[in-house]
């Protein structure tokens, strides 16, 4: 397990490597997690589900989640994009067009604060990260948006919802992390290869 002084080094690894992914690879990859989803996943559902989930404008090399808007077993739910609200996130219709550049240059949904949601108000958060081990520990950006968002998720304060879902390349995955005490542990992992459940 990597100790907290080398996770620096980790967070530029993984950053190099997704870098370095062509543009076919990065579709080729988006098209095949979303498959993997709706089979681990999607299939899970109630029919119809009108599901609230909550993607991320993928950049630096991210899998991309946005396929998953197009999967039939999706095709009534509503998709959200994270926020920046303060130090920490709020989700936006991804419908809310045209999206806006927040100050990281990301793409975000421009909606007044009455229609922001909080994390615990929905049903699967697709979320980003640099590096997953089989235990739900992640290794974000380092800039603690996620965790903040996510804190009032501990184990135990929410009965199963929302379900918090790692996006990533399966290079991404790893033996294990060190989890800290603000962190909270994933459900499961989708990758280009598989759809887990932990």
């Amino acid at each position: 397990m990597p100790s907290l002084t080398e996770l620096p080094t980790l967070r530029h690894a993984m950053r190099q490597q997704r870098a370095a992914l062509d543009n076919a690879t990065r579709q080729q990859h988006a098209q095949l997690a979303a498959a993997q989803f709706s089979s681990g996943f999607a299939s899970r559902l109630p029919p119809n589900t009108t599901a609230k989930i909550a993607l991320y404008s993928a950049c630096a090399g991210e899998l991309n989640p946005a396929p998953l808007q197009q999967l039939q077993s999706l095709s009534e739910a509503t998709f959200y994009l994270p926020m920046l609200y303060g130090q920490s996130l709020r989700f936006g219709n991804i419908s809310a067009q045209p999206l806006r550049k927040n100050r990281f240059g990301i793409d975000e949904p421009n909606v007044p604060a009455d229609l922001q949601l909080t994390a615990e108000e929905l049903d699967i958060i697709i979320v980003p990260l640099l590096a997953i081990d089989d235990r739900g520990n992640r290794l974000g950006m380092g800039g603690g948006f996620y965790d903040r968002a996510l804190a009032k998720l501990k184990p135990g304060t929410q009965a199963g919802k929302p379900l918090l879902l790692g996006y990533a390349h399966d290079f991404q995955r790893v033996a294990t992390l060190p989890a800290q005490v603000w962190d909270v542990p994933l459900h499961g992992i989708v990758t280009e290869q598989l759809a887990r459940r932990f």
